[in-house]
């Protein structure tokens, strides 16, 4: 449930400033003296729930506004904001502001809303303004108690909201009983009309026999219009005979005509082949052409592809020579490495092969006293011998290091090699760069030529629109002339043939001065070629002329007679002063067609420029009164619409003869400036694409040649690098100074191993013999085997690395990388050879095919335009015998026109007689009894509608006893049967019943019938209203009843709580009843309340806290039944003692569990045991209220 949680006011009423009232329990008073601002307070609350400013105790809402004269600058404006807490925690924010207009604004959680939301959302949690279901204000509860019964039905339809259906039911019940009396009133009328009925039936049978005079009347002037129209019929059929033959005749020479026509657009047609055939030639040549000049940059193409190949060609060929140098050199190696390997292996073998020597133990000993005494004597020389060993050794080692000289010599020898190469690539670079950049100068001047020419193109392009601009102008021209023309020779011929015809308006008025001839045209409009005609009938018979010769001219007709004009506005001084005028006092007309010009122009002004026109346009006293027109014919419509104004091209009449010749012209222009336009963009196009295929073939190559220089260069700084390592290891060495130490070593220790192998000789000869050894010395020294074991593995390693580098080495002088260089340089080779041989070969074949085919086309294109010339010829004999042939039929068609003029003469008079007889309501015969036939309606711009009687077939069988000859006889029968209705009608006149007595007994007939309808209408009615009203009663009814129970059977519980004590266990007893069970709202209702140990009696009979106690039971009950979540009450417990307060307190503190209670007390009794306390106290200082809060649930006992 929601509960009031903050109050916040804003210089409301007596409270000035903001002051917030910041916590809100279940059961909370406010309490404080006399006019301290207790019920303001309340005001404020009811104020931002929406109640209205006249229950504030306020006139309007600036009446709310704190008022302090005091004050310099006083509030013009004020705030009251009520905070709603749920019991889950969530809070809304409900505000209303008054601001400086007067008028307040509603704000949900800081969002502007209008009223109706406002009020609806706080419906949503059953906070209903209207019914004011949460609060009593004070005196509330004494004007309840003082209430009569329809007071208390008021309050409780309310409540339950059943008087918004008020409306209706007056609305539903006004409705029965009008309906009600409809059907009364309707039953006296029938009655009434019976009893006419009866009088009107013996007039009916007087009239009837004057009726027998009339239809007699009626048979002879029958017989009179017969006679007439057999008579116009033969005459009739004599013309259209004279018509038929003609149109025979006409129909011949349609068909010559036709036949004529057909072989000059055969001819003409012939001619339009050659040109397309001339056009489809002269495209051939340009395609042709076209082709010719896109062959030239394709062999640029293939010559720039033959020298960039040829480029390509090159480099891979000083590629596969430095390749085979690598190779050689590569092969050198190997075969010195297979060289050291083999000498290796060999000296392996040897030391391999040597066995150590075995001595028994006597031999050991020999062998040890003799090395014992050997080492005595050459010990010094044993080292001397060893460290020469050593020496040779590293000098050898050394002279293998320099040995790489000649490597160093090599790679100097590459590296001139490719500075060579480099020089030279550089040289082909910058030719290239030299080549391109003439190339692109050359594109640069074509690119100057090519906009000069493009200059050109745009120029051409330009005629070429004017030209097309022009024909389309001649077209329009053209077929506008030739309809205009139709139009005219129609408009002539009706004016030959009917004297009521007096042309075309635009030939019927002059302008008084010549510049405003456009203007007044434009004003004018539509109506420029309409035909002005005397009457419908005129135009009738004009448009049957024009149907008879299947023309296809429109007309507009415009009847003297028929037509409707406005009276025009009168001009006031401030048009006059502008210079604005009546178009139609700018030209003279003959008066008879006065009608005419005021109906085309009607209140149409004429000014000298558009800002003046805008003037009266916009003007809100003149607007929509004129159709204004400026002098350069801008039109401004009645509506404020603007129209453009005249332009040169409306001014233009052309002539047809000279249109065509001209269009011919044109046309040839044309053509010759396609020609010219597509010729031009080929040569351009072309020569630019050649040279710029050219300069990027030069680029192509500058990036070969640069890739290839990139590749050398690398190669140059990997040879540098290794150079610079092998002479680094070097060290400036001299070879021969290694060499010549080398030899003094080995010379020295030879001699040392001469001197050592004597005295081994010396001291182990004898055993070497017993042994069989050489120098058992030698086999024996632990030394020289560990020299020997350490020899072999230093050989095995040399020879293991020996074998690795010749793998390295055949691995460099792999020949796949070889084979793959040699495979591309035989694929360039039939590339270029294919490139040169079969595409340049095939494109000369193109060209020479192109230029044979472009003289071919050429003769061919020559003679079509021989032949051409002769079928124009053709074309202007054909024309001439087609023109022949068209006079002739001009000459029938006027022939006809004489012959049908007197038919129409003929028509009209029949016509004129069928019409007479409709109008007598005489009804003529017709052929087999068959329906008439429906009147031909034909339909024009302005006026109109008629019908014409020739193709009826009337029946003469009636007067066919009357023989006419010739005219005399004719004219003796007419002036006889017009003599003998002369008579009838003499015998009718002497007569005098009431004629109308057959209508009004039967219009008596027909009103009692819808008399009854009406009748049963009304009855119908009357139930439906009836079946509404019932339903809106019931929903009343159940709607207030369901209010009246709930409060009914709640108000004697609460009335027993409220009244109990320990005297009174029991409590008083309360109830309401119904005045009206039927229909409750109509009536009062009886409110009886018995307080303990007394009688029922009203509440007017009760005292005062007894009142107050039954008003109150009464307004909780109402509350119980639409529960709002707090409720307000003001000072209820004025008129209560101590005991009744008690009770209201104790019912209050059991019920704010449900309800929230926010109650304004003077009374102790009630406020102390609320939850919480509002003081509200006066600050005379400030005037202002200012509150303050205590909750008294710290001070419970």
């Amino acid at each position: 449930m929601w509960r009031i949680d903050k109050l916040t006011l804003t210089d409301f009423k007596s409270y000035k400033g903001t002051h917030v009232i910041p916590e809100f329990h279940n059961f909370q008073a406010v309490i404080g003296p006399n006019g301290a601002g207790k019920s303001n307070l309340m005001d404020a609350i009811s104020f931002v729930l929406g109640v209205k400013v006249g229950l504030l105790r306020g006139s309007n809402l600036k009446d709310l506004i704190h008022d302090d004269p005091t004050m310099e600058n006083p509030p013009s404006r004020a705030i009251v904001e009520l905070q709603l807490k749920h019991g889950n925690g969530e809070t809304k924010r409900y505000s209303r502001t008054i601001l400086e207009s007067g008028s307040s604004e509603y704000r949900i959680d800081g969002s502007v809303v209008s009223e109706k939301e406002y009020q609806n959302t706080l419906r949503d949690i059953n906070i209903d303004v209207k019914a004011r279901n949460f609060l009593v204000f004070q005196g509330d509860v004494i004007q309840v108690a003082s209430k009569s019964g329809k007071e208390l039905t008021k309050m409780i339809e309310s409540i339950c909201g059943s008087d918004e259906l008020a409306k209706e039911y007056d609305e539903l019940k006004a409705r029965k009983e009008k309906a009600e009396e409809q059907t009364l009133t309707c039953f006296q009328k029938k009655k009434g009309m019976n009893a006419e009925k009866k009088q009107y039936k013996q007039m009916k049978e007087e009239a009837e026999r004057y009726q027998e005079l009339e239809e007699e009347l009626s048979e002879q002037k029958k017989k009179l219009m017969l006679v007439d129209i057999r008579n116009y019929k033969k005459g009739m059929k004599k013309y259209t005979d004279e018509t038929k033959e003609k149109r025979t005749e006409l129909e011949e020479l349609m068909n010559q005509k036709t036949e004529k026509e057909q072989t000059y657009q055969e001819a003409l047609n012939e001619v339009r082949k050659k040109i397309k055939e001339e056009n489809e030639k002269k495209d051939e040549i340009r395609k042709l052409k076209g082709e010719r000049e896109s062959l030239k940059p394709l062999e640029g193409r293939i010559q720039a592809k033959k020298r960039l190949l040829n480029d390509k060609l090159r480099g891979k060929e000083r590629e596969f020579k430095i390749l085979e140098m690598q190779s050689s050199e590569e092969k050198h190696k190997i075969d010195e490495f297979e060289k050291q390997k083999s000498e290796k292996e060999e000296r392996l073998n040897e030391l391999k092969n040597k066995q150590m020597v075995t001595l028994n133990e006597n031999q050991q000993k020999q062998f040890d006293k003799q090395n014992e005494k050997y080492q005595t004597e050459c010990r010094d020389k044993e080292i001397e011998f060893n460290e020469m060993k050593r020496q040779i050794k590293q000098d050898e080692e050394l002279i293998k290091e320099l040995g790489k000289v000649e490597n160093v010599k090599l790679l100097e020898e590459q590296l001139d090699s490719i500075k060579i190469q480099v020089k030279r690539y550089e040289e082909g670079i910058q030719k290239e760069q030299e080549e391109k950049k003439k190339e692109e100068e050359e594109a640069e001047i074509i690119k100057v030529r090519l906009n000069e020419k493009t200059e050109n193109i745009e120029r051409l392009n330009h005629e070429l629109k004017q030209v097309e601009d022009q024909m389309s102008e001649l077209r329009m021209n053209l077929k506008e002339n030739k309809h205009e023309r139709m139009l005219n020779e129609m408009v002539d011929n009706l004016k030959r043939l009917f004297s009521k015809v007096y042309g075309q308006v635009n030939e019927l008025y002059t302008p008084i001065n010549k510049r405003n001839g456009n203007v007044i045209s434009l004003a004018i409009g539509k109506y420029n070629k309409a035909v002005v005609v005397e009457d419908t009938q005129t135009a009738i018979e004009c448009l049957r002329y024009v149907k008879e010769q299947r023309s296809r001219v429109v007309l507009t007709f415009l009847c003297l007679k028929e037509l409707k004009t406005k009276d025009f506005f009168e001009l006031d001084e401030e048009i006059k002063d502008i210079g604005g005028s009546f178009a139609i006092k700018n030209i003279k007309y003959n008066d008879k067609y006065d009608s005419v010009f005021r109906f085309v122009l009607n209140n149409t002004l004429l000014v000298d420029t558009l800002d003046n026109a805008r003037k009266i346009a916009f003007n809100e006293y003149y607007k929509h009164k004129f159709r204004i027109i400026t002098s350069i014919g801008s039109i401004v419509e009645k509506n404020s619409l603007m129209i453009g104004g005249i332009t040169e091209k409306s001014k233009k009449k052309v002539n047809v003869k000279k249109g065509e010749e001209e269009y011919m012209s044109l046309s040839s222009k044309k053509q010759q400036l396609e020609e010219e336009l597509k010729e031009t963009q080929n040569i351009q196009i072309t020569n630019l694409e050649e040279v710029q295929l050219r300069v990027k073939g030069h680029q192509q190559r500058i990036n070969v040649l640069q890739k290839n220089l990139e590749e050398i260069k690398k190669n140059e700084e990997k040879y540098l690098k290794e150079k610079e390592e092998m002479e680094k290891k070097i060290g400036g060495k001299d070879v021969r100074e290694v060499k010549k130490r080398i030899a003094q070593n080995k010379k020295h220790y030879e001699q040392l191993e001469e001197e050592l192998k004597e005295k081994q000789e010396e001291y182990f000869g004898e055993l070497n013999h017993q042994i069989g050894v050489e120098n058992i010395y030698l086999e024996c020294s632990e030394r020289i085997n560990k020299e020997r074991e350490i020899e072999i593995f230093n050989i095995q390693q040399e020879i293991d690395v020996l074998k690795e580098r010749i793998k390295i080495e055949e691995e460099k002088n792999s020949s796949t990388e070889k084979m793959e260089l040699e495979k591309e340089i035989y694929d360039l080779k039939e590339e270029i050879q294919q490139e040169i041989n079969e595409k340049e070969d095939e494109i000369k074949q193109k060209l020479e095919r192109n230029n044979t085919e472009i003289e071919n086309k050429s003769g061919e294109l020559a003679s079509v335009l021989r032949e051409m010339e002769k079928l124009k010829m053709n074309v202007t004999d054909k024309k001439k015998e087609y023109e022949e042939v068209e006079n002739l039929i001009k000459q029938n068609q006027k022939e006809q026109s004489h012959a049908q003029s007197m038919y129409s003469k003929l028509q009209v008079g029949l016509d004129e007689t069928v019409r007479s007889a409709r109008m007598e309501q005489i009804e003529l015969p017709i052929k087999n009894n068959e329906k008439e036939t429906q009147s031909t309606k034909i339909t024009m711009d302005i006026v109109t509608q008629s019908t014409t009687y020739e193709d009826v077939e009337f029946d003469f069988e009636s007067i066919k006893d009357i023989k006419i000859k010739n005219n005399e006889e004719y004219n003796r029968i007419r002036n006889e049967l017009i003599e003998e209705i002369n008579k009838l009608e003499n015998k009718i006149n002497g007569l005098t019943p009431n004629m109308k007595a057959i209508d009004q007994f039967n219009g008596i007939v027909d009103k009692l019938k819808d008399i009854n309808d009406d009748f049963e209408e009304v009855r119908k009615e009357a139930k439906n209203a009836t079946d509404a009203f019932i339903e809106i009663k019931n929903k009343r009814t159940k709607m207030f009843m369901e209010a009246f129970e709930h409060i009914s059977n709640t108000i004697d519980p609460i009335y027993k709580e409220l009244t109990r004590s320990t005297k009174h266990p029991l409590g008083g007893t309360a109830y309401l009843s119904l005045e009206n069970t039927e229909e409750p709202y109509l009536s009062g209702l009886k409110y009886s309340a018995m307080p303990p140990f007394k009688r029922f009696h009203d509440l007017e009979q009760l005292s005062g806290g007894e009142k107050t106690i039954a008003a109150l039971a009464l307004l909780f009950a109402v509350q119980s039944y639409y529960p709002s979540p707090f409720f307000i009450l003001d000072e209820i417990d004025a008129a209560l003692d101590v005991q009744n307060i008690l009770q209201v307190a104790k019912y209050i503190q059991k019920k704010c569990g449900d309800v929230q209670f926010l109650v304004i007390s003077l009374k102790d009794t009630l406020y102390e045991r609320a939850d919480a306390l509002v003081g509200v106290a006066r600050d005379l200082d400030k005037k202002t209220s200012v509150t303050y809060t205590l909750d008294l649930k710290e001070y419970e006992l």
